[in-house]
């Protein structure tokens, strides 16, 4: 990776005492328990669509009937990296409450390691601009 590991808190900030770590394409709004808006980041430059800290996977169907499929997500070798570089960070700074955050798809491909984000009360069914995240629970997938 040629980005400095420096450049990780660009794209991480605290919301009620974890260190949240965004790997999706856009900005995610918190809310702390305080009830205070906190915005995390992305790493990815206003008119860009990707950058080297975003975390994708890959869709496999298998074909489990005439029209059905059961679809799983896969993680990749370059998402395994950007991890581990995210990990290396968190432990270099002495952070132990790390979660790092993803889309669905991708905390399904790397069980374990990257978080969904479930939404703060109140927020459950409000359009995407609205939306606001809580850091009281995570979404979590096991193989």
């Amino acid at each position: 990776m040629a980005t400095s590991l420096s450049t990780i808190a660009a794209f991480s900030a605290q919301v009620d005492g974890k260190v949240i770590v965004n790997t999706t394409p856009h900005a995610i709004c918190f809310l702390s328990k305080d009830g205070e808006t906190v915005v995390v980041p992305t790493s990815v430059a206003p008119g860009e669509k990707t950058s080297e800290w975003v975390v994708n996977a890959r869709v496999v169907e298998e074909q489990v009937g005439e029209d059905l499929v059961c679809t799983t997500f896969v993680g990749s070798p370059e998402g395994e990296a950007i991890l581990d570089q995210l990990e290396q960070w968190a432990s270099e700074e002495g952070h132990d409450n790390l979660r790092i955050v993803g889309s669905i798809i991708a905390a399904q491909a790397y069980p374990g390691r990257v978080l969904g984000m479930c939404p703060a009360p109140g927020f459950e069914r409000v359009p995407p601009a609205e939306k606001r995240m809580t850091a009281q629970k995570f979404t979590v997938y096991t193989k």
